[in-house]
């Protein structure tokens, strides 16, 4: 286990398939807005869900071709966030639920926002 940041290690990022990281760890720009929205939203802990994955492990989970979590530069997280508050962090890719909390937020190179429908897929 290796320290990525003040609040987050490598096995919160590690593929829950193979155990690998993309080129070692998550990108900075990712690191530093998951930082600021650990300091901002989650005083008590932020729950890392998924982060890296590898191309097998994405097909297991239904997850799309060119997934930001097999470029490495993507997370779920706990359910809480607002999406205001996931664009006041910096994050350029946003998941949200069918109840509007962000549950996916990655650093993709042009912003989108999107919803998943009530089995977690995108319409």
């Amino acid at each position: 286990m290796a320290r990525l940041s003040a609040h987050f290690d490598s096995r919160e990022f590690a593929c829950k398939h193979c155990g690998r990281l993309p080129a070692g760890k998550p990108p900075y720009s990712l690191l530093a807005a998951l930082e600021k929205a650990r300091t901002r939203h989650y005083p008590k802990g932020m729950v890392i869900r998924s982060g890296y994955r590898c191309p097998t492990h994405n097909a297991a989970v239904g997850g799309k071709k060119g997934s930001r979590h097999v470029a490495g530069d993507a997370a779920d997280i706990a359910p809480v966030m607002t999406l205001k508050q996931a664009r006041d962090c910096g994050f350029r890719g946003i998941g949200v639920d069918v109840r509007g909390r962000v549950v996916h937020v990655d650093m993709r190179p042009v912003p989108a926002v999107w919803r998943y429908d009530e089995n977690g897929r995108t319409p």
